[in-house]
């Protein structure tokens, strides 16, 4: 097979992939802090093999671009599934049924169960928490807000739970939104985000510490957009941590997958 037919044959996948790369690049900015060096890595490796995909389209295909042009492919569908997948939330298995569920009655069960899960524990422990846990007022009914407010719910009780353990006096200011262009006209494009809003107060140890192991060991990574920590002006040693955490949705074509694949015959 000569160069001009394996462009023809697979310059859909490299125009979806690599335009689509771009975007999702964009769109990852949030998580460079928490996933750190090895999100950084991978940056550099899909913007190269971009880049490379770029001059082959721009400049024509010379001697062995064949050969370089199947590597790019390969390099830049596993950089952009492997970010893919480091930024994707995932919902516990707890929250699965009620998330492909999708329904009303699904939904109030779930918030009861963790209403029921979480409250007598906080008692218990002395933590006072908002209790409308940052969900809408009115009830949800259309599916796919139904699943983006329970991944929200997902997450904010998982920050929460280790709030309560760490023994932080109070959790308030909470609200989960989904993303606002989910039913807009333009469609929520490459990364789709679920924004939970938090405020936390306590002294510095406790707070610090459930912040700590909401981004590594003892508890599950979340995705941290934004934080700020000052102190207050009640006690010397209480601080306020104000953030969001995100609950994000990659795009498929943008995880590896057999059909993302080039044409066959051309390998």
């Amino acid at each position: 097979m000569d160069l001009e037919e394996y462009w023809q044959e697979n310059k859909t996948f490299l125009n979806r992939v690599g335009l689509g790369a771009a975007a999702f690049l964009i769109g990852i900015s949030f998580v460079s802090r928490s996933v750190g060096k090895e999100l950084s890595r991978e940056q550099g490796r899909l913007r190269a093999a971009e880049g490379r995909l770029r001059s082959l389209q721009r400049d024509g295909f010379e001697s062995g671009a064949l050969d370089a042009a199947e590597t790019d492919h390969r390099e830049l569908l596993a950089a952009a599934d492997d970010l893919g997948r480091r930024v994707q939330f995932t919902a516990r298995p707890g929250f699965l049924e009620a998330i492909r569920a999708a329904n009303p009655a699904g939904y109030l069960g779930q918030v009861t169960a963790v209403r029921e899960r979480l409250f007598p524990k906080a008692v218990r422990n002395n933590v006072s928490i908002e209790t409308t846990l940052g969900l809408p007022e009115s009830s949800p009914t259309r599916a796919e807000e139904i699943e983006r407010t329970l991944e929200g719910l997902d997450a904010l009780e998982q920050l929460l739970d280790l709030a309560v353990e760490e023994g932080v006096d109070e959790l308030d200011k909470l609200r989960i939104r989904v993303d606002p262009d989910l039913f807009g006209k333009r469609g929520v494009g490459s990364l789709e985000t679920t924004r939970v809003e938090f405020r936390m107060t306590g002294t510095s140890g406790p707070v610090l510490r459930a912040l700590a192991r909401s981004q590594g060991p003892g508890g599950r990574r979340l995705q941290l957009e934004k934080l700020a920590i000052t102190s207050t002006r009640d006690r010397p040693d209480e601080v306020r941590a104000v953030g969001t955490i995100v609950a994000a949705r990659v795009a498929d074509e943008l995880l590896a997958s057999d059909d993302s694949t080039p044409a066959e015959g051309t390998r």
